[in-house]
């Protein structure tokens, strides 16, 4: 910034990994809790700053246990999204792809629309809908935002970024 350049999207504060090797896909509750914890004590951030949370989603049955570890670490005013029925499995790719759409959206203060309808979701999330950001996309308040990346065999990354 002192040489006139402007910043572009977030600022990473924190990042946290886990590998519990638990289900080959389907992720356990206690890894994405870890590595969701360790990005938010490394970014010196509280789980109410929140204003945003990226899920994984990859449209499998672990989306249920994908958002009960999100229900049960983040309260209840964080706006959810979840981009990989946009971007489809794009293998170790989508996250980057995933955080750029988050970066970028919410950098500009409004969380970018998720082609997510209600008839496409999953009886057990349903009740939880009124909290995804769907196709209109959503206003942000607070300047937090979190991302979750789940792989193959137990492996979770978490990155906690902030508005420049």
């Amino acid at each position: 910034m002192a040489k006139g350049m402007n910043p572009l999207g977030l600022e990473i504060l924190g990042v946290g990994l886990s590998s519990d090797a638990d289900h080959i896909i389907t992720p356990s509750q206690e890894g994405p809790r870890v590595a969701i914890r360790k990005a938010l004590s490394d970014a010196g951030i509280e789980p109410e700053d929140v204003a945003t949370w990226d899920m994984h989603a990859t449209a499998t049955p672990g989306d249920w246990s994908e958002l009960q570890n999100t229900l049960a670490v983040l309260p209840g005013s964080t706006a959810i999204t979840a981009r990989k029925g946009t971007f489809g499995h794009g293998m170790s790719v989508c996250g980057g792809w995933e955080l750029t759409a988050q970066h970028l959206g919410f950098a500009k203060g409004k969380l970018l629309p998720v082609n997510l309808a209600g008839d496409e979701v999953h009886d057990q999330i349903r009740p939880y809908f009124c909290r995804i950001v769907q196709d209109e996309g959503h206003l942000t308040k607070g300047d937090v935002a979190g991302k979750i990346n789940m792989g193959v065999g137990g492996i979770n990354a978490c990155a906690i970024c902030r508005r420049w």
